[in-house]
């Protein structure tokens, strides 16, 4: 099938799978959107070795900075 025989298409669901490296990176940000639709954010880290005192609280300022940027004009 050629792209231009195609009338729409979409996706439906989406996986994210993040490999235990443990020599990569302790925080792993892993994002997939489509125009128009939603945003799925999956974040992954080393429990440990983020380097701050609370890493859930962490976390949730970085979903929130991404959300901030995300809704900026």
């Amino acid at each position: 099938i050629q792209p231009a025989e195609i009338e729409s298409w979409s996706v439906r669901d989406m996986a994210f799978s993040q490999s235990a490296d443990a020599t990569g990176a302790p925080f792993n940000l892993n994002i997939a959107s489509t125009k128009g639709g939603l945003m799925m954010i999956n974040i992954s880290w080393w429990p440990g070795m983020l380097g701050v005192p609370n890493e859930e609280l962490f976390v949730e300022d970085v979903l929130s900075s991404v959300e901030q940027m995300v809704n900026a004009e």
